[in-house]
């Protein structure tokens, strides 16, 4: 199990992969002081706006992050300054 983190913004920054990058996440938390209870999602599956994510590339596959997607986000460059940024407003 992962150490709960208290954090306005998430940004998921690929350092290493194997032929080229895909990615599909969702977001587990709550605005509880008590981080160790948060089990509700955040993410696509809590209705996140797509506006939310922010990418360094390949805006218009941001729906394929859903854990339900057929397939991951991809950017459009297999490259080291790839990025996600995910905004979450509670």
């Amino acid at each position: 199990m992962f150490t709960p983190f208290e954090a306005k913004f998430v940004r998921i920054r690929p350092l290493t992969w194997h032929d080229a990058i895909a990615v599909r996440f969702e977001l587990i938390g709550c605005d509880e002081p008590e981080p160790i209870q948060c089990t509700e999602p955040l993410g696509l599956a809590a209705d996140l706006p797509l506006e939310s994510i922010e990418v360094s590339s390949n805006n218009q596959d941001r729906k394929y992050f859903a854990l339900t997607a057929e397939r991951g986000w991809r950017p459009l460059y297999s490259t080291p300054g790839e990025w996600i940024m995910v905004i979450i407003y509670i």
